[in-house]
């Protein structure tokens, strides 16, 4: 019988994940598709509103640039746009060249408002009358996620993702029921979301 030939570069490491042919990955996927909102704010959910250390911190820095001028610090902060996830995609290459390293079961692009201090181009430091503004930009990020049914093998996740990051330097998530290693994921840099499991549903199984 012919050999099979590892498709991907992940594969050709060794590297098989057993847990893409489960249903319950499946189930995890669809989940974080219609979720994903809510896995953003969970884990960056400080961007979606103004915190008192943000104003404290924006007002310091009013303070100090314009130190000459006396003026009254303003503390209404803009309005805060909400968090936004724009685009989810399933199943993309993680790419070397023309060769396949692996695939990111997510990529989802989100969007937060930040805000800084519209000097007028540094015109109001040396006019006591200038007004000065708060701006108002809007950013964005592309975060992979990889959904697990268990983690069987801390170590093995750990390097497909440190595989990834060689070659696609995003924020990573790992979704998954098996919470045992959340702790130990984010001291590595990696972001972990608790998929709790509705236990009727699985009764009914």
């Amino acid at each position: 019988m012919e050999k099979v030939r590892a498709a991907t570069i992940q594969q050709k490491l060794g590297f098989k994940d057993d847990d893409l042919k489960t249903p319950k990955h499946d189930e995890i996927v669809l989940w974080v598709s219609g979720h994903a909102l809510d896995i953003v704010t969970a884990i960056w959910g400080t961007r979606a509103q103004w915190t008192p250390e943000q104003i404290c911190e924006l007002n310091a820095s009013l303070e100090e640039a314009y130190q000459p001028v006396e003026r009254v610090i303003m503390t209404d902060l803009p309005v805060r746009n909400p968090i936004s996830v724009d685009k989810v995609k399933w199943e993309v290459p993680i790419m070397s060249d023309k060769y396949v390293v692996g695939f990111v079961d997510l990529m989802l692009k989100w969007s937060w408002d930040e805000v800084t201090i519209d000097t007028g181009g540094g015109w109001a430091i040396s006019h006591p009358n200038a007004k000065v503004t708060w701006e108002v930009k809007r950013f964005s990020q592309v975060v992979c996620i990889e959904a697990k049914s268990s983690i069987p093998s801390l170590g093995e996740l750990v390097r497909q993702i440190r595989l990834y990051e060689q070659y696609c330097e995003k924020p990573y998530v790992v979704v998954s029921p098996d919470a045992r290693y959340a702790d130990v994921l984010k001291s590595q840099g990696i972001e972990f979301y608790h998929y709790e499991e509705d236990p009727y549903e699985e009764a009914m199984r």
